[in-house]
């Protein structure tokens, strides 16, 4: 801070005067990216603003509670994002990170926590293969197997199915 701007201010509240302004700045700023973004339907946006509210209250009375609240729309997040997740991979991440207002690495970074695979992985290459594998059985698609043959178990992968990678590179249905 620079003395000769705090003027007679205590430095307590010239710093809290300061913090609001450069809050105002970062509100300003992200409704300006939101605006550049896909839109969400405005029944949704109403409940998660709702949801959040409803959030805010709870934890005036029981932050306990209000943390367990947000757990749980972590895991609503993770189960309904992650076929959209699988899909928006296979499209021009360029295209995907304007629409979400982010750039092209958290982008990655968020696709893959949703879709339940590794950040560091291709971005592209599977994609197209588990499109064809769902249209063709009608059924979602786990993620390839290991070394050992066996499909990977990861947390995001449907229960009821199981995938492998074959010799020639492309998903087949063990069912």
């Amino acid at each position: 801070m620079d003395r000769s701007t705090v003027g007679d201010l205590p430095w307590r509240e010239y710093g809290w005067e300061t913090a609001s302004d450069c809050q105002d700045d970062w509100d300003l700023h992200v409704i300006a990216v939101a605006d550049t973004t896909i839109p969400l339907p405005a029944e949704l946006e109403t409940l998660l603003q709702d949801v959040a509210a409803a959030i805010d209250r709870l934890a005036q009375d029981s932050p306990t509670a209000a943390v367990k609240a947000a757990r749980s729309l972590e895991i609503i997040a993770q189960r309904s994002a992650h076929w959209p997740a699988q899909s928006a991979r296979g499209q021009d991440p360029e295209k995907v990170a304007a629409a979400l207002g982010l750039n092209v690495e958290e982008t990655r970074t968020l696709l893959a926590r949703f879709g339940g695979w590794s950040a560091y992985a291709m971005i592209t290459r599977q994609a197209p293969q588990v499109a064809r594998l769902r249209a063709r059985t009608g059924r979602p698609a786990r993620r390839p197997a290991g070394p050992s043959g066996v499909g990977c178990t990861g947390r995001s992968a449907a229960p009821d199915t199981a995938v492998r990678l074959t010799g020639e590179d492309r998903w087949t249905d063990p069912h």
